[in-house]
């Protein structure tokens, strides 16, 4: 099982996807609405992700999951 990376909610579209600017400050990553379950995403909000790539071999994250805030 690999590390999960994290980062910060960037934009969030209601179509359904948006953009995780990781902790690492490499480019954003794409992800889609199906990846949080039924929560709603909010701008801000600090999340832990699977990092893989599409069929185009560009970064998104999987198995997106928020953060508790301290």
């Amino acid at each position: 099982m690999s590390d999960r990376d994290h980062g910060v909610i960037v934009h969030w579209n209601t179509r359904g996807y948006g953009f995780i600017r990781p902790d690492s400050a490499e480019r954003d990553v794409f992800f889609h609405a199906s990846e949080v379950g039924d929560a709603e995403p909010r701008i801000g909000e600090r999340v832990s992700y699977e990092a893989v790539t599409d069929r185009l071999q560009r970064p998104c994250a999987k198995q997106v999951r928020f953060e508790s805030n301290p």
